[in-house]
C-alpha cells in the first residue's frame, strides 16, 4: 500500500483529527458518513445510492478510498476517466479516446489510453492469475507527475476505483494532501456521480466520449 512506504505510526490524536476533518468536510456537503465500529479509522458513506463507497485510514497517516457506482450497465469509460481526472485535479485539455476497434478495447484501456493523453502516467499493475478459471487479470495505475501529493489510483475493468494516498499530518511521508481537500474531492465525485444528477462543468477538461 501507497501509504506504507518508508512510513512510521503517526500519533493517534492526528489520525482522530483527520477522521474527523474527513467526516465534517463529507457532512457540510450532505454526504452521511458512519463508523461501524468504535476505535477504528474505517468511514462508510451511507448516503450515496447504488454506490460502494469506503474509505480507510491507516496508522501510517494514509487513506485508501474505493469506490464503485452501481448502475446496472457496463462500467463507461468517460464515466471512469472523468473521476480519475477529479481525483487527480488534472486540468489538462479534454482528453481524445482510441476509436472502437475489433476485437473492442475493454473499458480499462480506453480510459487508461485517455488519461495517458491528458498527461497523466498510466502503467498496469502486476499481473494476477487465476488458475480455476485460467484467467488472467490486471488493474491500470494512475498517477500525475505534477501532483504527486494527489497519491496513485487504481481501475479495473469492472468501473473500481481505489484512490491511495497520504495525509499532510505530522509523522506522514510528504507529498501529501490535506484531509480536508481529500474529503473535498471525494464530495466532488459523488455529487457528479449521482444517479439523475445534473454535473457541473468544473473545469473545461471534461471527458467526452461513448463506451
Amino acid at each position: 500500500m501507497l501509504a506504507e512506504i518508508g512510513a512510521a505510526d503517526v500519533r493517534r490524536a492526528d489520525l482522530d483529527r483527520s477522521v474527523a476533518e474527513v467526516t465534517a468536510g463529507l457532512s457540510a456537503a450532505g454526504i452521511r458518513v458512519c463508523n461501524p465500529g468504535e476505535d477504528t479509522y474505517f468511514l462508510k458513506v451511507t448516503s450515496t445510492r447504488g454506490t460502494f463507497c469506503e474509505v480507510e485510514i491507516t496508522r501510517f497517516g494514509g487513506a485508501v478510498w474505493e469506490y464503485r457506482p452501481f448502475s446496472g450497465r457496463t462500467a463507461n469509460a468517460e464515466v471512469v476517466a472523468r473521476v480519475v481526472m477529479d481525483i487527480m485535479d488534472c486540468t489538462e485539455p479534454r482528453p481524445d479516446y482510441p476509436p472502437d476497434r475489433r476485437p473492442p478495447l475493454t473499458m480499462k484501456s480506453r480510459a487508461g489510453m485517455a488519461l495517458r493523453n491528458c498527461g497523466l502516467d498510466v502503467c498496469l499493475s502486476e499481473a494476477h492469475a487465476d488458475d480455476f478459471f485460467f484467467e488472467v487479470w490486471a488493474e491500470i495505475e494512475v498517477t500525475s507527475p505534477d501532483r504527486p501529493e494527489r497519491g496513485i489510483v487504481m481501475v479495473d475493468d469492472d468501473g473500481s476505483i481505489r484512490w491511495e494516498c497520504r495525509f499532510a499530518i505530522p509523522g506522514a511521508v510528504r507529498p501529501a494532501i490535506e484531509p480536508a481537500e481529500f474529503a473535498a474531492t471525494m464530495a466532488r465525485v459523488i455529487a457528479g456521480n449521482e444517479p439523475g444528477s445534473h454535473r457541473p462543468k468544473r473545469r473545461p477538461s471534461d471527458c467526452s466520449c461513448s463506451a
